[in-house]
This record gives C-alpha cells, structure tokens and sequence, in this order.
C-alpha cells in the first residue's frame, strides 16, 4: 500500500517548522508591501499583525513595508519595489492595480479567512 503525501507536504513543512523554529530561518524571506485606504498607521498595524503572526524571536519570514494609499495608486509597484511579491490592501479598487504582484484584499481588521488567503499566496504558489 503505497500514499501520496504529496498535496500535504507544505502543511507538513510548517507544522515542522512550528515544532523546530529554527527550521523556518532556511525558509526564504517573504517580501510584502501594505496599503490601507485608512491610511499609514492603519497599514503599519496590519503589517505588525503579519510580522507578529509570521516572524519568529530567532528569525524573520516575512519583510514588510507599507505605503501611503496615494502612493500605491502614481507609482509603478513593479518599478520602484521589484523585490516585493505580494500587494495586501484594505481598498477593493487596488485588486485592478496593473501589477505583477500577488494582491490580496484585507479586512480592516485582519481575519482568518485573510491570513488563509495570505498562507495559501506564499506557501501554496
């Protein structure tokens, strides 16, 4: 009897990295930028929410930088932050944005069901 653990393998890699933290610092380090149509310090609070859920005291996963609304909307994202993967914004208008990047649309307050669309972005892509 043979089984494919194949589809499980990323959940596997986390749950080990979970129990073994340092695992996670092999792990390449996640680029974001973060736009909140409620402006910086609403948009630094959702990326200390992810740096806090991703980041570990011994390592970092993730890198995060926010920007202001007006800046996400006159500046070529793909130009000016090359490094950066995924795009996570609180204003629906944005997921139109011409960019090569992951985006995800946020809740003001960050939910479950975000930080599954923002796991299954980096892990499952």
């Amino acid at each position: 009897m043979q089984f494919d653990l194949s589809p499980a393998l990323p959940d596997l890699i986390l749950r080990v990295c979970y129990l073994f933290p340092a695992l996670a610092m092999a792990a390449p380090t996640r680029k974001l930028l973060v736009v909140s149509d409620s402006g910086l310090d609403h948009a630094e609070f959702i990326a200390n929410f992810v740096r806090e859920l991703f980041n570990g005291t011994h390592y970092q996963t993730m890198e995060i930088r926010t920007l202001s609304y007006e800046e996400a909307l006159h500046t070529d994202l793909d130009a000016r932050y090359p490094d950066e993967e995924i795009l996570i914004t609180t204003d629906p208008a944005l997921l139109s944005l011409q960019t090569q990047k992951k985006v995800l649309l946020f809740h003001d307050f960050p939910s479950t069901e975000n930080f599954d669309q923002l796991y299954e972005a980096i892990y499952r892509s």
